[in-house]
Formats: C-alpha cells, sequence, structure tokens
C-alpha cells in the first residue's frame, strides 16, 4: 500500500484543552468571521473567542447547568460556536438542533434529548417560547440579541468577571452532544458522543487534509460536518474562517471573503459551477470552452496543460477567481466534475463520513489524491468490509444512539463493529470508494444489484439538470421485473423557453449517451420529470423515504 502523508497536529484530551491551545496558541489573529445581510463583516480573534468560552462556561457552571442537556437552536454564527465550546467546557451536553425541520419537529427533538436550557437565535426564540412556558426548559437564552436582562453576550461578561476554574470538571469521556442524523432513509436518530469522540475528529480531519489556506464554510453548524471537521478542525491550524447563516447571500458572501478554500456539499459545488458555465453559455462560447476542457483533462495524465491561462480566466469570470480547494462532503459528488474543477484550478477534495463517527472516517488530500475516491482512512480508525458493506472500529464512533438501546445494538456487529450501512472498497494504494448504499440498492429479476448513487453521479453534472434521484420500478410482465427510473427537476435557467416535451427529448438525448457506456441492467429505461425540487436533508442530501 503506498504511504501518504500525515502532518504532526496536536490532540486533545478535552474541550478545555482544545480551547485554551486556540487562544494561547492563535491569540490575536483573525478566527471566525461572518457577513451580515448589507456585507459588513465582523471579526473575531482566537483570544476574543477563548476568553468568551470561558466566561460563558462560568456562568452556567454557576447556573447550576453542569452535566445538563443544553439546546442551540440558531442559524450559523459566531454565537452558536462559542455556546457549543462553552457548553463542554462546563461540563454539559449540547444538543444541536436542525432548525431546518418544523417547528413541531424542533420541539420534539429537544423532548426527545431531555434539554433543560436552551440557546436560541431571535429567529428560534418563539418556537422554544412555548417549551418555557410549559416547563420543559428551565432556561431560554438568546443568542445575537440585547433582547433580555439574561442574554449570550451579558453571560459570557458575567462569567469573564468570576474568579472561578475552568476544565476542572472535564474528562475526555465525558458526553459532549447529542446530534441527530439527517435521516435520509429514516427519522433522524439521537447520536450520543462523547469529548474524546469529537476531539480525536477534529485533530484527524486535518491531521491527512491539512487546512493552511482562509476558508469559507456555507455548512450548517449543527451537522458534525460543519462543526466537527470543518471549523472545528480548522480552527487547530489558526485560520480565518468564514461561516455563512444565509445560504441566500452564499456566493456573495464566498466573492467578499476571497478564502481559497471552501467546505461544501456536492449540491453546492455543482451549483456553482453551473452558474459558471452559464456565464460561459451567455458569451456564446460553450463549444470552445468545453473543447479546451476535454484538451486539458486529457494533457492532465500527463500532467501538462494546453491553454491553462484561458481556463484560469473563465474562473475568475465565473465569479470563483480566488478558489482552488474545494473540500467535499456529504454526499458522492461526481468524478466527471471533479476532473473538470482540476484543471480550471480547483483541487477538489473528497472525504467520508457518517454521523455516528463524529464524523471523519477518511478524506483526501492536496498530498494524496484521487479523483473519485473519498481519500484515504484517518489515522485512529480500522475498516473493515463485509458483504461490501464497510464496518467502523475507533475512537470517533458514538457510544450510543440516545436512550435507545435496541436500535444501537443494530448498528453493531457481535465483534462490536459498527456497520456504516454504506458499501464500497479499498484499492490497492488505500484509497476508499464508495459505490452506493446498502438500503438503496435495486434488485433486479435476474440478481443483478444497481446502485443509483452511482447513476446519480453520472447525470447530475449533466447542463439540463438541478437534481436528480434514480430508483427502481415495478415494470414487464413479472412483479420482480424492476426497471431502472430517474426521476429530475430540471435546472430552470438552462430549460428557459423550452417547452415539456423539449426537456425530455434533451434529457432523454444526454441519458442516450450515458446509457451506451452502461451494462444493459443498469441503463436508465424511464425519465420522469419533476416541476419541484426533492426535500433534503440539513447536509443537502435527497430524503429518499419521502419520494
Amino acid at each position: 500500500m503506498k504511504k501518504f502523508k500525515m502532518y504532526d497536529i496536536p490532540y486533545f484530551d478535552t474541550f478545555y484543552d482544545y480551547v485554551k491551545y486556540l487562544s494561547d496558541t492563535h491569540g490575536d489573529k483573525p478566527g471566525i468571521s461572518q457577513f451580515d445581510r448589507k456585507g459588513e463583516l465582523t471579526v473575531h480573534t482566537y483570544k476574543e473567542m477563548g476568553d468568551d468560552v470561558f466566561g460563558l462556561a462560568r456562568a452556567l457552571r454557576v447556573a447550576g447547568l453542569e452535566g445538563a442537556h443544553i439546546a442551540i437552536a440558531g442559524e450559523n454564527s459566531y454565537d452558536w460556536l462559542v455556546s457549543f465550546l462553552a457548553i463542554n467546557c462546563a461540563g454539559a451536553v449540547a444538543v444541536t438542533i436542525d432548525t431546518e425541520q418544523p417547528d413541531d419537529t424542533i420541539r420534539t427533538l429537544i423532548h426527545r434529548a431531555d434539554v433543560t436550557a436552551a440557546f436560541a437565535s431571535p429567529t428560534f426564540l418563539p418556537i422554544c417560547r412555548p417549551l418555557l412556558d410549559d416547563g420543559t426548559l428551565k432556561y431560554l437564552i438568546p443568542m445575537a440579541t440585547d433582547e433580555g436582562e439574561v442574554n449570550f453576550r451579558t453571560l459570557c461578561e458575567k462569567g469573564k468577571a468570576m474568579d472561578m476554574p475552568v476544565g476542572d470538571n472535564l474528562r475526555p469521556e465525558m458526553n459532549s452532544s447529542i446530534v441527530f442524523t439527517s435521516g435520509t432513509t429514516s427519522a433522524s436518530k439521537p447520536v450520543l458522543l462523547t469529548q474524546h469522540n469529537i476531539l480525536v475528529n477534529a485533530t484527524e480531519s486535518v491531521v491527512i487534509a491539512r487546512g493552511t489556506q482562509d476558508l469559507f464554510s456555507p455548512l450548517p453548524l449543527y451537522h458534525t460536518y460543519g462543526l466537527n471537521s470543518t471549523v472545528m478542525g480548522n480552527m487547530i491550524n489558526g485560520i480565518q474562517i468564514t461561516i455563512n447563516g444565509d445560504l441566500k447571500t452564499m456566493l456573495r458572501d464566498m466573492k467578499l471573503s476571497k478564502a481559497p478554500t471552501i467546505a461544501a456539499v456536492p449540491l453546492m459545488v455543482e451549483a456553482m459551477y453551473k452558474g459558471m458555465m452559464k456565464g460561459v453559455a451567455d458569451a456564446g462560447m460553450t463549444d470552445k470552452v468545453n473543447k479546451l476542457i476535454k484538451i486539458n483533462k486529457f494533457l492532465a495524465r500527463f500532467h501538462m496543460s494546453f491553454m491553462k491561462s484561458k481556463l484560469l480566466s473563465i474562473k475568475e469570470k465565473g465569479g470563483l477567481g480566488t478558489l482552488n480547494q474545494c473540500v467535499v462532503g456529504g454526499a458522492h459528488i461526481s468524478r466527471e466534475l471533479s476532473d473538470t474543477l482540476d484543471v480550471l484550478g480547483i483541487k477538489v477534495l473528497q472525504g467520508y463520513g457518517i454521523t455516528e463517527c463524529s464524523p471523519l472516517i477518511s478524506v483526501n488530500s492536496m498530498t494524496s489524491c484521487e479523483n473519485g475516491s473519498v481519500g484515504h482512512v484517518v489515522p485512529s480508525c480500522q475498516v473493515r468490509f463485509v458483504d461490501g458493506e464497510i464496518l467502523i472500529k475507533g475512537p470517533n464512533v458514538m457510544q450510543c444512539y440516545y436512550k435507545d438501546p435496541e436500535l444501537t445494538a443494530q448498528a453493531f456487529d457481535a465483534d462490536g463493529w459498527f456497520c456504516t450501512g454504506d458499501l464500497g472498497y479499498m484499492d490497492k494504494n488505500g484509497f476508499l470508494y464508495i459505490t452506493g448504499r446498502k438500503k438503496n440498492l435495486i434488485v433486479c429479476k435476474n440478481g443483478n444489484k444497481v446502485s443509483p448513487e452511482m447513476l446519480e453521479a453520472l447525470i447530475a453534472p449533466l447542463p439540463l439538470v438541478k437534481e436528480v434521484l434514480v430508483s427502481g420500478t415495478s415494470g414487464g410482465d413479472a412483479t420482480d421485473d424492476v426497471k431502472v427510473v430517474a426521476s429530475i427537476c430540471p435546472d430552470p435557467q438552462a430549460t428557459e423557453g423550452m417547452s415539456s416535451y423539449e426537456i425530455l427529448e434533451g434529457l432523454q438525448k444526454e441519458i442516450d449517451v450515458i446509457n451506451k457506456n452502461l451494462p444493459s441492467y443498469q441503463q436508465i429505461q424511464m425519465i420522469n420529470i419533476r416541476e419541484k425540487e426533492f426535500e433534503k436533508t440539513a447536509s443537502k442530501k435527497i430524503k429518499r423515504n419521502t419520494v
């Protein structure tokens, strides 16, 4: 197996050790940044963050919340991040709430996690107040506002004035957080993670793919990918991280930040690329640019390029001028798109994780990358394959599903390996590949199995496609005869002015080209056109169980 480079990054026993390291080591360096709706930038240094975290942690302990379950409900913000770190430094348990859920679901998640206190942004204060009124919550603490005598800022300042230690009550095995899974094929599950789970994984997210450039992250902090792997991991290296709390301003904020690295999910990357190519189409240069990209993809095999400056100018005009690195997780990104972005000067580093593993399992790096793979497995993680399914052991694996021993037992095999439900393999050079989801496999009449994710990755980059989901449906004379169907939501910009028939005809021509390179049992046999986008999880994966 080929060796790959690993960087010397410190590990931490507790959240106190982690925050103290950030404050002492990086001090007055700019840490967390955010643009408001008007496009004005606020920057917080690492020392400022450390002071706020320890101040808030003291205030929480004085309030008797050590060991309590404390929810955080709000958009991405500096206050959100400090609240999470402070809850852990106080020895309490952070419950990260998926704020894209309906109001009743948010209240249900808070009940399921036995929450007694909550931080909430102005948007979510009205949703949480009924829980304060009925006695579920003992405290409701406003974030990002001066509302009330007791709020995030007043507690930070009160705690800073206290003469009491921080971190003396912490142990690595203490519970850190309850995070609800995305729930693409089933109801959300409450994953219980320890301080050790999260801190090991945060470090190992940059042991292989070390972050040294300013980073822009539109990923939700309530998701382990956005928080643990992206923000917490990269803060160890002392870089400036610009977070985005509003997808409506994502592209604007990304350009304003001028960050050379972005952390994203495939849907975001596809949207960025299609936006750039729309500009190319408007200029009447689609054929020339596609030809130039094709030539450079071929030359890249020999470490050569042709008219590279022209490709870079296309990226510049498309609003992606400063971007040279894109870390992608949450779902599979096609190799075709990764190769295309490569020749445009944007290196795609795909990783693989699952909430139950804190979440990172593997990742590519700038020094060892294979497009199409999800990279090398992080150092402390063990991987084995049983009937193609990926099984995991390591210090990043969850303790349990909170208050659900039966579901927890189902998630592990007899030897204590966590069963991911994902299918894959590892090549001779140690690169891990994901081929699909065990539950999603389409089983044909003759026993052949089709991975819908593999087909979706081929269809998603097509110009006319905004979103796609592949599934199997009964067809033919026998009840077990299955047809492979692609349900497609067309891109409204690319199909502007086209009739439904013209859209279907255009898609059929493109899918006919894809089918030519596939065995007959994998070929798309039907196309369904959707008028509405698919319902999605927090990480922008389509909820298959609702389709």
